[in-house]
């Protein structure tokens, strides 16, 4: 949405798994397939472009960050 929000088909959003777990990374690994067939962890249907645009900048930060320790070590 924030990306491409002409691309994005609203009215196919669904929930997917919207339970709570203890351990997060469990909802990944090994296969989110069999967490969720569909793919969707969560509830997209109130997302909007720009959450979207915060959520896609703080992750970048992170990354960054990430990859800038990492030269600092090598």
């Amino acid at each position: 949405m924030a990306d491409s929000p002409s691309a994005v088909r609203t009215g196919t959003l669904a929930a997917g798994y919207v339970d709570t777990t203890a351990d997060a990374q469990s909802l990944f690994y090994p296969s989110v397939r069999a967490t969720t067939p569909s793919g969707t962890i969560g509830d997209p249907r109130g997302a909007d472009g720009t959450r979207g645009e915060r959520y896609l900048a703080a992750w970048v930060e992170l990354l960054v960050a990430a990859y800038r320790a990492e030269k600092k070590r090598q």
